[in-house]
């Protein structure tokens, strides 16, 4: 059996990679920002046969820090520019807005294209998620092969948030955990 392939696909079509991030711009302390190419699409094998391709089940994402060795963002040895405070703190939140199931032909970046919107779990509230604990995390349930769930971000920054600095960026990473069989 083939093993699934992830992908975060934004509303623009572009795939999003630890190269190409879901990037906010310039955000100041007290806002709160949306991802101006929301919703993220995350895809069960985006491109390619589904055929013997599991279902990816138990889905959950949550952000940590670009430190491996502090993925939570309690110690104080990981840089702010490497998440410390958007994970120890959550500053992330995010919401799932549904799931698109393949319709036949090709798959397309746009699952609102060839892809059926699925009755399924419509988040009206934001969820702050940062951590590897059971509660830093949005479930955001199976994704059948060719399939994508579509999640919305956004980022709500503290006002005593300390400054990264002039012209500096803060990176994190969005984790996704799942089972298949």
């Amino acid at each position: 059996m083939a093993e699934p392939i992830i992908s975060f696909i934004d509303a623009n079509g572009k795939e999003l990679t630890i190269n190409e991030p879901l990037s906010y711009g310039t955000v100041d302390a007290g806002q709160t920002i949306a991802y101006s190419s929301n919703p993220v699409y995350i895809w069960n094998t985006y491109s390619g046969n589904p055929s013997g391709i599991p279902t990816i089940e138990n889905c959950k994402i949550t952000t940590i820090t670009m430190n491996p060795l502090d993925t939570d963002g309690e110690s104080e040895n990981t840089p702010v520019s490497s998440g410390r405070e958007v994970i120890a703190q959550k500053w992330v939140q995010a919401k799932s807005s549904g799931y698109y199931g393949f319709s036949g032909g090709y798959p397309s970046w746009d699952p609102t294209t060839n892809y059926p919107m699925q009755s399924g779990d419509f988040q009206e509230n934001w969820t702050a998620i940062g951590g590897t604990n059971e509660e830093d995390w949005l479930n955001i349930s199976d994704i059948n092969p060719s399939g994508a769930r579509s999640i919305y971000f956004q980022i709500a920054i503290p006002s005593d948030a300390t400054p990264a600095g002039s012209n500096s960026n803060i990176y994190w990473k969005t984790r996704i955990s799942y089972t298949y069989i």
